[in-house]
């Protein structure tokens, strides 16, 4: 985590007296800080051979039990109690929303030697570092891949 922070990369470093557990490992990536989009970022990573990927679950008010309005059969609200209960839509927090699209899940690495948190703290450096090259790159091949 600190190496990451160290490269302008937020780790959600908790304060000195508490101790953290991961179910999953996720960092915030603001792509106006690094000039290179989430998709492209993530794609560099992967090309190094880091395990990156965005988030795996859809936010809260994203899940069927909201959206398709099942809360309220396992709450067993009235019909009167329904009627006043919100309307989850799916796209219905666009600042939550864009902010998922900042998070990048990476291992948890529970017993990962020293050496390989390096490699991916290197990686990440390497593809922040050329990311106007990466992104120029990335754009051509996909360019050339639309137009096959």
């Amino acid at each position: 985590s600190g190496l990451l922070e160290d490269l302008g990369l937020h780790t959600f470093l908790p304060p000195e007296h508490i101790s953290r557990v991961y179910f999953e490992y996720m960092i915030r990536y603001k792509t106006e800080n690094f000039g290179l989009p989430t998709d492209m970022f993530i794609e560099a990573l992967q090309a190094e051979g880091c395990t990156v990927e965005h988030p795996r679950y859809p936010l809260l008010h994203q899940q069927p039990i909201f959206t398709e309005g099942l809360f309220n059969k396992i709450a067993r609200l009235t019909d009167n109690d329904v009627e006043k209960m919100p309307v989850y839509k799916a796209d219905a927090l666009p600042i939550t929303e864009k902010a998922n699209t900042e998070l990048i899940k990476l291992p948890v690495f529970p017993n990962a030697e020293r050496d390989l948190l390096e490699q991916y703290a290197f990686a990440f450096k390497k593809v922040i570092e050329n990311a106007d090259e990466i992104a120029e790159a990335l754009k051509t091949k996909k360019q050339t891949a639309n137009i096959n």
